[in-house]
């Protein structure tokens, strides 16, 4: 059970290391960047889940607890909290990228419409006959 502590410590500091570095992406809105960290946030995030239920299905079994485990829990718990603190000091920043991009949009597809007015009506083909045979 240590062995898996360890290594959920290990992930939840992966996961607070790319928390931090999605700040720089989003001040610079790199979309190429945020798609890649995101998607490395997610994967991390999966295996962290899958590793916390194993320990979850161990420590239920365990009928006492180590010291050491206890310090493990303490470490991932604080390291929790910082990715907490953090998600919540990223979110306002995402929303207003988001509502910078919505903005955008609009316009684009405003101006989509208004050239979509200037289009020309297509020429026919045939022509009226004004003499006769």
């Amino acid at each position: 059970m240590n062995n898996l502590l360890e290594k959920s410590v290990q992930q939840y500091r992966q996961l607070y290391e790319l928390t931090r570095a999605l700040e720089r992406p989003l001040q610079s809105m790199d979309s190429a960047s945020i798609a890649k960290l995101t998607g490395m946030i997610e994967e991390t995030k999966q295996q962290a889940a899958a590793l916390d239920r194993e320990i979850n299905q161990l420590s239920g079994a365990a009928k006492d607890t180590p010291r050491n485990h206890h310090r493990l829990l303490e470490e991932r718990r604080a390291i929790m909290e910082k990715i907490i603190d953090k998600n919540k000091e990223l979110t306002p920043k995402i929303q207003a990228m988001m509502a910078l991009i919505k903005s955008d949009l609009a316009a684009i597809r405003h101006g989509m419409q208004s050239i979509g007015h200037y289009a020309q009506a297509p020429k026919p083909h045939g022509r009226i006959i004004n003499t006769s045979n």
